[in-house]
């Protein structure tokens, strides 16, 4: 096309955007859907840009526009007849960003991710006609909302706010495309499953979930979904028991070898670091003389330290999920406590609850074959079963983050049950043979000392 002509074809665009012209049968918006459908070069894309506005953010808002008067017109209420006019606007997307011509950021922020899914979830009434649409518009989602080499807790909040919950749902149900389905069970699976421990996910949750259609066909991967609202409902409730006024926070000593466990606004901080709790000046003496603070420190800079991306309330909220979750399954991971102790007399260990949904959701592990905090470490060593170290490992398969939340207890003495029993088996014994004896053990040691313990991360 001649120099000049793309320029036309722009101002046509925003003509018939703005005079809502896609339910009229205007024969040029016929024309300039075609024009945009077609392979457009780079230099007649910032001819168009340059056209309706000069920056890429009121591009965007011309294509936000189109979407929702294709889609969402109750006066042109969307049927295979017209489902064209959809389909070139999202051709034209998928064309500039394969060649990299539209920077991603300008176009979520105008709410281009939130009118395709809407579009997407208009097409429930015309799902043969609209497979190529539906393929297309999905896939254009997934590059719009989950970029590359970032972490699922960073991008899941906006992408639940402009409704990837009712897309998976909606995509999982009427696409014939198996690649679709299983890059919905992916995304589910992979990356929204594991971002249900952090604070600022399950903040944007419940409203998301109330967009999701009640009524919608279960999908292909209905088991996938099923697991995952099970799992939301619990870590909603849990948001909310923790933002409310029964929560009661606690705080241990950060002296290891002290039980004291109270409400924090009655400790003393460091005034160095604002990090550590102590109850007493004695206490505070003891844990720089012994080591801990003094090696933790990290304002006194006596050793390099990894700095917390975390805000304290989003640390305060991961304690409650690895609560949480350690009060269910707390019998599973006592038992293997003692096959470790009794496989690895006086190792060290730890606890890691997995929430990648890649490997077994519990599991205790040698202290050696983990890249530990040395702080974390010589607290626990030296605080004779008050401290047990427990590591929560987040987000998707590709962008796994370890945390480490201790456990501190206001007692050894479920600690020191679990080794006396540990102690009790015959070095010689297959441990799967004997399950059933430990788990009574176990239940009569919880009985008999752990009403009097109290326990939290």
């Amino acid at each position: 096309m001649d120099s000049g002509g793309w320029t036309m074809v722009a101002e046509m665009w925003v003509f018939c955007v703005r005079r809502k012209l896609f339910a009229r049968g205007y024969a040029g918006v016929g024309v300039m859907c075609g024009f945009i459908a077609s392979d457009i070069p780079r230099e007649s894309l910032e001819e168009i840009i340059d056209a309706v506005g000069g920056t890429q953010v009121d591009l965007t808002a011309v294509i936000v526009k189109h979407i929702e008067l294709a889609a969402c017109d109750p006066q042109n209420p969307l049927v295979s007849s017209n489902l064209w006019i959809l389909n070139s606007v999202v051709t034209f997307i998928s064309n500039q960003c394969h060649h990299g011509r539209l920077a991603r950021q300008p176009l979520v922020d105008c709410g281009l991710a939130k009118a395709l899914i809407a579009g997407v979830c208009r097409l429930t009434r015309i799902t043969a006609e609209s497979q190529g649409f539906l393929r297309q518009a999905f896939a254009v989602l997934r590059w719009l909302l989950i970029p590359p080499d970032v972490p699922s807790n960073v991008w899941v909040p906006t992408a639940l706010k402009a409704g990837l919950l009712r897309a998976i749902v909606a995509v999982s149900t009427y696409s014939a495309d198996t690649t679709n389905v299983e890059a919905c069970r992916y995304i589910l699976t992979k990356h929204l499953v594991p971002s249900l421990a952090y604070y600022h996910v399950l903040r944007c949750l419940p409203k998301a979930i109330c967009k999701v259609k009640a009524d919608l066909i279960p999908p292909p991967i209905f088991r996938e979904w099923t697991a995952f609202m099970e799992l939301a409902k619990s870590r909603i409730e849990l948001f909310r028991f923790f933002n409310s006024e029964k929560y009661t926070p606690l705080r241990a000593c950060d002296n290891s070898s002290c039980n004291i466990i109270q409400d924090p606004q009655t400790f003393d901080l460091c005034s160095a670091c604002r990090q550590c709790f102590y109850c007493s000046g004695d206490c505070r003496r003891m844990d720089w003389e012994a080591g801990g603070h003094r090696v933790g420190c990290p304002r006194l800079c006596l050793q390099a330290t990894v700095t917390e991306i975390l805000g304290q309330r989003e640390l305060s909220f991961l304690g409650a999920v690895v609560h949480q979750v350690y009060s269910i399954m707390k019998h599973t991971i006592w038992l293997k406590q003692i096959t470790f102790m009794h496989a690895h007399p006086g190792e060290d260990f730890y606890a890691l609850f997995d929430q990648t949904g890649v490997s077994p959701p519990c599991d205790v592990l040698a202290q050696s074959a983990s890249d530990h905090p040395r702080v974390r470490t010589c607290h626990a060593t030296r605080s004779g079963g008050l401290i047990e170290l427990h590591m929560l490992l987040m987000t998707s398969k590709d962008h796994t983050v370890a945390q480490w939340i201790p456990m501190r207890s206001s007692s050894s003495a479920l600690h020191d049950g679990l080794q006396q029993i540990a102690a009790g088996i015959d070095p010689t014994a297959d441990i799967s043979q004997i399950q059933g004896r430990l788990r009574d053990e176990i239940q009569r040691l919880e009985e008999e000392e752990g009403a009097e313990v109290i326990q939290f991360h």
